[in-house]
């Protein structure tokens, strides 16, 4: 599982932008109790200059550090832009279903389980990623939502495919995808 860790974070983190709106939970539950879906206070912070809006640990709310509580010691560390997202996450947090937050807890609970060179190799994955074309990054999107609707099975045998060839196949289907978009 160790060896698909680091492909399934950035699947995460590609994919947490989009996370599908649940029904909203009732004002006062969650972290951000005095809070409620569309109140128009939410998400201040989000609209000043990154270098502004991007705050140290120490200053995050109980609440946010609450949320964000696997992330604590790597949190200053992170880029502004990185500290901005997670927040903007945990600011969902309020409208996010039963079902939503256990899978975000779980994902940050993997990541804190990382070691040192794992996180590195998730960091310059993502970082690879980010510099892509916005259309390579839909089509790895695309690709990513594909693999996710198959079934475990279909899933285990083209793993194991893929550990299967050599890396000169390996290069030449990635060449391909990138020459052709499929």
């Amino acid at each position: 599982m160790s060896r698909y860790l680091p492909g399934l974070m950035v699947a995460l983190l590609l994919c947490l932008p989009g996370v599908a709106p649940g029904a909203p939970p009732e004002r006062g539950l969650g972290p951000f109790p005095e809070r409620g879906p569309g109140d128009p206070g939410r998400g201040e912070r989000m609209m000043a200059p990154v270098a502004e809006s991007a705050p140290e640990w120490s200053a995050l709310s109980r609440a946010e550090r609450a949320v964000l509580a696997p992330l604590a010691e790597q949190w200053d560390d992170l880029s502004p832009r990185r500290r901005l997202h997670l927040l903007r996450v945990a600011d969902r947090w309020q409208d996010m279903s039963p079902e939503q937050r256990d899978r975000f807890s779980s994902d940050l609970r993997r990541l804190e389980s990382l070691s040192p060179e794992e996180r590195r190799q998730l960091r310059d994955q993502r970082r690879r990623l980010e510099a892509l074309p916005e259309d390579e990054r839909r089509l790895h999107r695309e690709r990513l939502e594909h693999f996710q609707r198959l079934s475990p099975e279909e899933r285990e045998h083209l793993r194991e495919r893929w550990l299967q060839m050599s890396p000169e196949e390996r290069r030449a289907i990635r060449e391909r995808g990138r020459v052709s978009g499929d």
